[in-house]
């Protein structure tokens, strides 16, 4: 009788160490986990702070020096009145740039692999020196002078006919691929990231 007492207080506490070690597992595996995830939360924020100081050069610069003309004259309807033409031709300087949105990149860590969702590259700036502007020709009517109105026209027609060919041109494919280099490039040279493979999604 006393050897099964025995018997059952020593399965009794094998059974309490076990389900001790199993709870202690569990907690253990839920602590390693969120560590993990508190880990790449960390290196998340890492990677958008440290990006931020690359900003500028993520960004591609076209700059431009062109011709443009305006002609205009009055009308009734689609009759054009005699004596009413004016005209100018300017020469002018602008730059447009063109990048990505960094607020609007997404990353992901795991492992040892940096993955990156980038955003397509759009134009962020786009402006015509006014002070470089120099005027070739100009025929101001009597019956229809040339105003400020007509200079804000012509520099706004010229910067969409501007940012037309420079996105034929490629502009912003350029910009997409000087972004990703910029961002590798940087990520690579860093002490805390040099080790992480970048991959672009």
């Amino acid at each position: 009788m006393k050897n099964i007492k025995k018997l059952l207080l020593l399965v009794s506490a094998l059974f309490v160490v076990l389900l001790a070690f199993a709870s202690g597992s569990i907690w253990y595996a839920n602590y390693q986990q969120k560590q993990e995830m508190a880990h790449d939360q960390i290196n998340v924020e890492l990677v958008k702070t440290k990006l931020e100081a690359v900003k500028e050069l993520t960004t591609t610069k076209y700059s431009y020096s062109t011709v443009g003309s305006f002609q205009d004259q009055n009308q009734i309807k689609n009759w054009k009145i005699p004596f009413t033409k004016k005209h100018f031709v300017v020469k002018y300087d602008g730059f447009i740039n063109a990048g990505i949105d960094l607020d609007q990149v997404q990353y992901q860590i795991k492992g040892k692999e940096i993955r990156i969702h980038l955003p397509k590259a759009k134009v962020l700036a786009h402006e015509l020196d006014e002070k470089s502007m120099t005027v070739f020709d100009e025929d101001n009517n009597l019956f229809n002078p040339i105003e400020v109105a007509d200079y804000k026209t012509f520099s706004v027609k010229q910067k969409e006919i501007v940012l037309k060919e420079a996105i034929d041109k490629g502009l912003l494919n350029q910009a997409q691929d000087q972004a990703k280099k910029t961002i590798q490039d940087f990520l690579k040279q860093d002490s805390q990231t040099k080790d992480y493979k970048v991959i672009y999604q």
